[in-house]
């Protein structure tokens, strides 16, 4: 039994053929024997090498380097290439912080100019002391710690608390006139403070 045929795919389409003159593919021909073309000037005289002999020193492909030099891992290229980009990010941001100050500076002079009596208390500024330096000084010092509070003290301390508020309520005192007496009470607890 034979083979069976499989039919051909033809992915491209065939060419065209033209309807031309006889007489236009025979001058062509006489072209075409006409003999080599001798160019006359240099082709290379606009080349520079030096910026071709740049590009390749500066080019990122790896080529096997010769014995005396060794040859670097894959860890540090990516290293070398995770600080270039990192560079680029940081001389990006830096430059955009620039421009934002040199914008705030730009509207704070014309603010200044805008105040007609005042006029400019930078000098003025600059010899106070700052606010933000307290603060600085004062975050500084760190808070003692405490341990959180439990359940059970919690609440036996709201239980305190609930009978001392019924103590007040009960109290003759209180019931007749309460303003005064909270005034009075605030009034002593302040003295005790300050005396101790």
């Amino acid at each position: 039994m034979g083979k069976i045929g499989c039919k051909r795919w033809r992915f491209h389409n065939s060419a065209v053929k033209s309807d031309s003159n006889p007489a236009d593919t025979n001058s062509e021909t006489e072209k075409a024997d006409a003999g080599p073309v001798i160019m006359e000037s240099n082709i290379f005289a606009g080349l520079n090498a030096n910026v071709f002999d740049a590009v390749i020193k500066n080019s990122n492909k790896s080529f096997k380097n010769s014995k005396n030099q060794s040859q670097k891992t894959k860890k540090q290229k990516f290293q070398e290439r995770k600080e270039y980009w990192q560079n680029q990010i940081n001389s990006i941001c830096t430059q955009k912080l620039k421009a934002k100050e040199m914008l705030l500076k730009k509207i704070q002079r014309k603010q200044m100019k805008n105040t007609p009596v005042v006029g400019d208390l930078t000098d003025m500024k600059e010899s106070l002391p700052t606010f933000t330096a307290q603060k600085e000084t004062a975050k500084e010092k760190p808070l003692p710690y405490k341990p959180p509070v439990k359940l059970k003290s919690r609440q036996k301390e709201m239980l305190e608390n609930i009978n001392i508020f019924k103590q007040v309520l009960s109290h003759p005192i209180f019931k007749q006139n309460p303003g005064s007496a909270i005034t009075e009470h605030l009034q002593n607890k302040v003295e005790h403070m300050n005396s101790c």
